[in-house]
């Protein structure tokens, strides 16, 4: 299941609970909600790493990381430099016209 993109447009949301359904994956969209202050997604089902990335990561870096691959759809390029991943997020596999990939810095 993936998260309706309609309600990526409801920027006023400061507190998300998504917690126990069957998510697994995120709309890229997400990143537009910039008042988001909690986003609470325990017990989904994240595939492709993207476990990884909401488990480990803060609301904040979750949206930055959703913005930068919004911005790769129209450019090509994903830049993740220096965010602490220890893997690949799995999630970069449904971007096929990367020509440009950034995992400097991490820890993989």
């Amino acid at each position: 299941q993936e998260l309706p993109v309609s309600l990526c447009y409801s920027t006023s949301i400061r507190d998300l609970r998504l917690n126990g359904n069957c998510l697994q994956m995120l709309p890229v969209e997400m990143y537009q909600m910039t008042k988001l202050d909690n986003l609470n997604l325990q017990d989904n089902e994240f595939v492709g790493n993207m476990e990884e990335v909401v488990d480990t990561k803060p609301t904040p870096e979750i949206l930055k990381f959703l913005e930068a691959l919004s911005v790769s759809k129209s450019s090509a390029a994903i830049e993740l430099n220096g965010r602490g991943y220890s893997t690949v997020p799995g999630i970069l596999r449904k971007y096929d016209e990367v020509v440009l990939l950034d995992l400097s810095k991490n820890g993989i």
